[in-house]
């Protein structure tokens, strides 16, 4: 969700999540409790997880009516565009995936079920737009068709095939088509490693089996890790979000997820190495905030820059600073955060290698104290533009500057009515 968050952040892109509902392991799941009671207790803690993180544009439940008439409507046009028949599968199912296998499970089925047949050449083409490290796996999973339906007698929860009520649609066509918009879109899913196939080659067969020239863009994370090994509710090592936020406030679990989350590797968890993170935050970017911006050394009322007069110094670092700028945009717009907050840290040095070799709390000449502040100034806004989608800064500096103004005057002012104290964690 944090990942996802800060792309559609960062891109000012619609962000879509939500819950998948269907299948034969929430049936299970809920034991004695009605489905549809037990369903809405837990997209209602998903919910609520993604409204403590995250801003959301849409949050699509599985069992929503709408929803529902969305994925009948399009089996109806995939039936009509001759991509589904009915045939009967023979071999071996695994439950915890919800889907036929290629190896041999305590399973075996003989039943009746409806097929999409797939275009192995368009597979192909799929393949190659998926994450190249990827690539090899799935071309293992090339097959001739994909079943879609399940018996109603042994699935027993989800959406009833149109005009069969003996037949209940596969979770993963019915998930999927969660995401589908009325228009066509350029698409960016970001899932785990573990469902890549479905994104990379069912998804886009579906769209193609309904006429939607829709793109996609698969964003592939790893996962979190306990004392490396899988989180897992047997082992006990699975961490609670919402205890984790009784004891963290969303600036710092988000400022460790998105610079040190599993987006490459499997990654431990660590709450030793969040409380470094935020320690290490404060210390770089936050100092800057704290050291300038007091009555003392800087005036609330208007700064005046003006460019033609800069010396050979503040040139020097903002051509230093553009460059280091350029390169973290650069690594946000491939989705690589983690890269890109290092190239912010060097930001962060920059800045206050300036103000440490400057002392403008010393400055005695007024014109150049201010030349000089109001330079910073624009530094530190653009930083915060950026900053922000990995952590909430407060807004101090009026115009914000997301990108070096090119006018000669450029006219500041600056808000020191906030606190801006950060508590540390101490680590023993």
């Amino acid at each position: 969700m944090i990942y996802a968050d800060a792309i559609a952040k960062y891109k000012s892109v619609k962000l879509l999540t939500g819950t998948d509902e269907h299948g034969l392991k929430v049936y299970r799941s809920a034991k004695h409790q009605p489905l549809q009671q037990y369903c809405d207790s837990i997209s209602n803690q998903f919910q609520q997880l993604a409204n403590s993180f995250i801003k959301y544009d849409q949050f699509v439940r599985t069992t929503d009516p709408q929803h529902i008439l969305k994925v009948q409507k399009n089996w109806n046009l995939l039936q009509n565009n001759g991509f589904i028949i009915k045939d009967t599968y023979k071999g071996y199912y695994c439950q915890v995936e919800e889907s036929f296998v290629n190896h041999k499970t305590d399973q075996y089925l003989e039943e009746d079920n409806y097929f999409f047949k797939v275009d192995k050449d368009f597979l192909e083409t799929c393949i190659k737009n998926a994450p190249s490290r990827y690539q090899n796996e799935l071309k293992q999973l090339i097959i001739n068709s994909i079943c879609i339906s399940r018996p109603k007698q042994r699935y027993y929860w989800g959406i009833e095939v149109p005009n069969d009520n003996n037949q209940l649609i596969y979770v993963w066509l019915d998930a999927l088509l969660g995401y589908l918009q009325e228009e066509q879109h350029h698409y960016m899913h970001v899932i785990g490693k573990d469902i890549v196939r479905f994104h990379a080659l069912y998804w886009p067969s579906f769209l193609k089996g309904i006429n939607n020239q829709s793109t996609t863009e698969l964003i592939v994370h790893n996962h979190w890790i306990r004392n490396n090994m899988k989180m897992s509710k047997s082992l006990g090592n699975v961490i609670d979000p919402f205890q984790l936020l009784k004891q963290y406030n969303q600036n710092q679990i988000r400022l460790y997820f998105l610079t040190q989350g599993p987006q490459n590797m499997d990654v431990s968890f660590e709450e030793s190495k969040l409380e470094k993170c935020w320690n290490t935050y404060i210390d770089q970017f936050n100092n800057i905030l704290f050291r300038l911006f007091r009555p003392k050394i800087i005036s609330p009322n208007l700064l005046l820059l003006q460019q033609h007069l800069l010396d050979d110094q503040l040139l020097q670092t903002k051509q230093s600073f553009l460059e280091l700028h350029k390169n973290t945009k650069a690594f946000l717009d491939k989705n690589q955060f983690q890269e890109g907050y290092l190239e912010l840290q060097k930001i962060f040095v920059l800045i206050n290698t300036l103000i440490d070799k400057n002392q403008p709390w010393k400055m005695q000449e007024q014109f150049k104290k201010e030349q000089f502040l109001s330079f910073i100034c624009i530094l530190i806004s653009m930083t915060q533009q950026i900053l922000d989608i990995y952590v909430q800064t407060p807004n101090i500096i009026t115009p914000q500057f997301k990108e070096f103004p090119q006018n000669n005057n450029v006219q500041v002012t600056v808000d020191l009515e906030q606190d801006l104290r950060l508590k540390r964690f101490i680590i023993n």
